[in-house]
This record gives structure tokens, C-alpha cells and sequence, in this order.
């Protein structure tokens, strides 16, 4: 998410402990040819939300058994409607706390679902989009054969997210991505 503020985004992280991000820009880089030259840009899809040069991260306590009081508290963060929604929310909660932010959302907003590798099962497949009015992309978090199956990192994670962030953003029709392949 460091990457998103630095392109300008404002970010709010809803989790159970509080969480400092800082923008990626703002984080020492290795020094490339062309890297002041690809700061300066910003990425495919890029909307910026208001005129400013500092973005902000606003951290809400991410309590999912109280949707309404999730919401209210996420809208008290917010500077106006939500232009993207990446949600990460565990079963039996994910649809009672999605539905809840989505009067919070702008008509377009694209929505990324993250969902754990075992909430597709052959059997029942995945869960359909909480968001039915928003065009909304799936990421099933999988595991990575390397030898031996292991999860991905975070850094695979966050990697995978924001790679379908740019695609939601740059408009590609919803599917499901995965990050890693399906249980062993």
C-alpha cells in the first residue's frame, strides 16, 4: 500500500492492530538509471482524489462482528467516496461488512477481494462478489511450489494485490487472479 500513496492515493488500512505506512517514495531506493524520471510519473490508472502533495494513511480498527460500526468509522476516515475498495475479509463476515461500505463507494469503483486459498474448494468453487454493483476482481491467495508448498510472503502478496489494483484500475473486465496455485 506504500505504493499507492506515493502514486497519491489517500489510504485506509482497516486491521486489528494499528498500522504506520509510509510512501514508497519516502523509503530509500537503490539508485537506477531512470529512477527520477519514473518517480515523477504516475502509473496506468492512476486517479488521484484531490490536489495535494502529501497523501495520507488513516488507520480503523478493523472489528467485523459490528459492520454498521465498521462503516461509520471507515466514513469518519474518509474525505469523500471511495474510489477503490481492496478488501480482505474472512467468512461469515465478508459480505454483512462489504455491503456496509458500499454506500461509501463512488458509482465506479472497482473492488479486489482477496479471499484465502481454502475459501474455493472444488466442490462449492468461489464465493460470488459481496459488490454485485461494482465491477469487482478475485485474488485467491494459493501456495507456492518450491520444492515444498509453502504460502506466499508478504511481499508476494502485496505484489500480487497491487499488479491486479493496476489491472481493476486500468479498467480490465473482473476475473479471478490467483497469487501462488490452488491448495497441493
Amino acid at each position: 500500500m506504500a505504493e499507492l500513496l506515493a502514486e497519491g492515493w489517500d489510504v485506509i488500512i482497516s486491521s486489528r492492530h494499528r498500522v504506520e505506512i509510509t510512501p514508497a517514495s519516502e523509503q530509500p531506493e537503490p539508485s537506477r538509471p531512470g529512477a527520477a524520471a519514473r518517480s515523477a510519473l504516475p502509473p496506468p490508472g492512476h486517479w488521484p482524489t484531490r490536489e495535494s502533495s502529501r497523501r495520507t494513511s488513516r488507520w480503523v480498527r478493523a472489528d467485523w462482528t459490528e459492520p454498521d460500526l465498521f462503516a461509520s468509522a471507515v466514513a469518519d476516515a474518509l474525505d469523500g467516496p471511495a474510489h477503490l475498495l481492496v478488501a480482505w475479509v474472512h467468512e461469515p463476515y465478508r459480505t454483512a461488512v462489504l455491503r456496509a461500505v458500499a454506500p461509501l463507494l463512488d458509482a465506479a469503483t472497482p473492488v479486489v477481494e482477496v479471499y484465502s486459498s481454502f475459501a474455493a474448494t472444488p466442490a462449492t468453487g468461489l464465493p460470488d462478489p459481496a459488490l454485485t454493483d461494482h465491477p469487482t476482481h478475485r485474488v485467491v491467495l494459493g501456495f507456492v511450489h518450491t520444492g515444498s508448498n509453502r504460502v506466499p510472503t508478504h511481499q508476494e502478496i502485496s505484489a500480487g494485490v497491487l499488479a491486479v489494483i493496476r489491472r481493476a484500475l486500468g479498467g480490465e473486465p473482473p476475473r479471478v487472479h490467483e497469487i501462488g496455485r490452488p491448495q497441493p
